[in-house]
């Protein structure tokens, strides 16, 4: 399992526990893989020192999305 695929299960099991009128209230949105895979496939110049600021504060779909994409492309520390 990859670690989009986990976040994603974990996206979708954390979506069950929240309120939808709360989450709108508070625009809360957690983004869904398919957006992850191409926002990661926005980088193609991956080197091995990088410095990633994922903009949420939900279950790390970003990020990794983007450490499978770095992984795909043959980044190694």
């Amino acid at each position: 399992m990859s670690l989009l695929e986990l976040a994603e299960h974990n996206r979708k099991e954390a979506n069950k526990l929240l309120n939808p009128k709360t989450k709108s209230a508070l625009g809360q949105f957690m983004t869904p893989a398919p957006i992850c895979l191409f926002m990661a496939s926005l980088f193609d110049n991956i080197r091995s020192d990088v410095k990633l600021l994922d903009p949420g504060c939900g279950v790390g779909s970003l990020s990794a999305a983007f450490l499978d994409r770095a992984l795909s492309l043959g980044i190694k520390k």
